[in-house]
């Protein structure tokens, strides 16, 4: 599946550059968390907590027909994995980051009225992890976490003259790694690895 995933990407992305009418550059925020969720009992637990990072990158865009457009970006995009530990009344956040090259594919269906365009979008992507940093990252080796991943995104947003506003979500659709067994590891990084990331992200585009 994942190689298929590559393929697809890779062509679309390949398509739309060749043809595309409008480049631009693009940045906003992002809001992401890991779906982890632990329970030892009532009292004590692990879930994933929402924390915000960045994106920023280059957009190109191509109209195929009046109301359908593909647009490939290529973005950095820092993705945070906080993790809330509650055990007995107390609380504690541990934050991780890791920062990643991504490409997605925005695949939109929107309506021109002229002074503005809404649409919506479906995203396909593909990323790579750069880099990593954090109390429970940086206590995991590289060789444990699945550098590429991919996944889909759906949202909306709206041209207005040469700007672009968007909302999007992403899931992601592998794991954050795959968990080696290792004298005195514990059953919490474990979970860790074995969740995925999503969250939302919000941008703002201009087209030159």
């Amino acid at each position: 599946m994942r190689k298929f995933f590559l393929a697809v990407m890779l062509v679309l992305a390949a398509v739309t550059v060749s043809f595309a009418q409008q480049f631009g550059i693009k940045g906003g925020m992002t809001a992401n968390k890991v779906n982890m969720s632990w329970r030892v009992s009532d009292m004590a637990r692990a879930t994933g907590a929402n924390r915000t990072g960045m994106n920023i990158g280059l957009v190109c865009k191509l109209p195929v027909t009046s109301v359908f457009t593909l647009q490939p970006e290529l973005l950095y995009v820092n993705k945070h994995q906080s993790v809330r530990y509650e055990s007995y009344g107390d609380e504690e956040i541990v934050g991780n980051s890791m920062s990643y090259l991504q490409l997605p594919v925005n695949c939109q269906f929107g309506l021109n009225l002229v002074v503005c365009r809404p649409f919506v979008f479906a995203s396909p992507f593909l990323a790579y992890a750069l880099s990593r940093s954090g109390d429970v990252n940086n206590e995991i080796p590289w060789s444990d976490f699945n550098r590429f991943s991919y996944g889909i995104g759906a949202g909306a947003g709206i041209d207005i003259w040469k700007m672009q506003f968007a909302f999007k979500y992403n899931w992601d659709l592998n794991k954050l790694g795959s968990h080696s067994t290792r004298d005195g590891e514990s059953y919490a990084r474990e979970k860790f690895l074995d969740s995925r990331n999503r969250g939302f992200e919000l941008s703002l585009a201009f087209f030159f």
